[in-house]
């Protein structure tokens, strides 16, 4: 329904929308009625997600662990101890006439974990991976800049987070067409 990058692009549009807002009006009249508007802009957000999060149909793997009452209580547990993975529990079925699909990441990040935690999962993933590799990259780079006064080592560092992260796509897409 949408493209990955719409939200990114929209919350950028919104974000000028609103500073451009902020900044066009005198202080008097944003201190009046200015600063309501965005809060007017979040309840018309807040709509537009109920609507999506309402026409939205779920998984047919979602669906079947719903009918199960299979669901994991405690899946920030379940995760990190691998019993969610698809290589340990399910996979996903290919017909044998026809090779698999070549995999999309996002996709290949799901199907790592059971429908069971499959959400939390993901979403652990990403957030530990957003914390180590946004979060530690400028202060390597920093180190890395002041011990050496040069970016070279800066470009050799994060050409080595890509090759691992390559790598790991690489160990993964193998684990996941072995388990289907």
């Amino acid at each position: 329904m949408f493209s990955p990058l719409f939200f990114p692009s929209f919350s950028s549009i919104a974000g000028s929308l609103a500073a451009f807002a902020t900044f066009s009006v005198s202080e008097e009249a944003f201190l009046s009625w200015g600063w309501r508007v965005t809060f007017l802009a979040s309840a018309v957000m807040a709509v537009m997600g109920l609507v999506i999060r309402f026409t939205i149909t779920e998984s047919p793997d979602f669906e079947k662990v719903e009918g199960t009452h299979r669901d994991q209580r405690l899946p920030i547990v379940t995760v990190p101890a691998g019993r969610g993975c698809v290589h340990r529990h399910q996979g996903r079925a290919v017909p044998a006439d026809r090779p698999p699909e070549p995999p999309v990441i996002a996709a290949l990040f799901t199907e790592l974990f059971s429908a069971e935690v499959r959400y939390s999962g993901a979403s652990l993933g990403y957030q530990i991976g957003s914390v180590l590799g946004g979060g530690l990259a400028p202060t390597v780079a920093a180190a890395l800049y002041a011990n050496w006064g040069s970016s070279a080592p800066i470009s050799l560092y994060l050409t080595a987070a890509t090759l691992l992260s390559l790598l790991c796509v690489v160990a993964i897409t193998r684990k996941v067409r072995t388990a289907a």
